[in-house]
């Protein structure tokens, strides 16, 4: 009997059988996660404590960085857990994490391009009357002329 082609029909093992070569991959996999996910972590907190320096924008920036390097220190957790335990449900969730992490990086850098866009909206609107205010000093409009 043919599986009806609407009803996807995917098991997953309970256990997981990968070769060595497999494993080390896994492990690997799984340490650089979690470097990058601390040194996320890490630089989101420094973006958080500059508020005072630079705004609103890099407590933004902090909280996506700290929740993106949250996603990838438990994806490898959840990798390095399926490598020891052969557990293909860990293997899973650890990729639902990655998922994740890939989603919110979408997120954060498409912001990052929209407010990028802002800004040189408003600087293209506001040059002319910033030259206009500044025409009879010398030095900041001395250049573009």
């Amino acid at each position: 009997m043919e599986a009806d082609r609407d009803t996807p029909t995917v098991e997953t093992p309970a256990d997981l059988t990968l070769a060595e070569t497999d494993l080390q991959v896994l492990d690997t996999f799984a340490r650089w996660a979690n470097r990058l996910g601390i040194f996320l972590i890490v630089l989101g907190i420094l973006y958080v404590l500059t508020v005072f320096v630079y705004a609103i924008p890099t407590v933004i920036a902090g909280i996506f960085f700290i929740a993106m390097g949250t996603r990838l220190t438990a994806a490898a957790r959840e990798i390095q857990l399926a490598r020891e335990e052969a557990d293909g449900e860990a293997l899973i969730a650890g990729l639902a994490y990655i998922k994740t992490f890939f989603i919110q990086n979408l997120v954060f850098y498409s912001l990052v391009i929209l407010f990028m866009i802002l800004v040189a909206v408003l600087m293209v609107a506001f040059a002319p009357m910033l030259e206009h205010m500044l025409e009879g000093t010398e030095g900041f409009t001395s250049f573009l002329r």
